[in-house]
């Protein structure tokens, strides 16, 4: 991972792809969407999505 990489939390998703906690937690779980988890909070790198809307 590079110094200079963004990502989004749980509210930022949630609100960019309109999906519940819960949509987030099977995607996950499913491996959709690569993430990490820091405590009780759960990244995902901004640069998955960007790729993603450009295909």
């Amino acid at each position: 991972m590079g110094d200079n990489q963004k990502f989004y939390d749980n509210a930022d998703l949630k609100c960019l792809l309109n999906v519940s906690d819960r949509t987030l937690y099977r995607m996950r779980k499913m491996n959709k969407i690569p993430f990490f988890k820091v405590g009780n909070k759960y990244y995902y790198p901004i640069q998955f999505f960007n790729q993603k809307a450009l295909t």
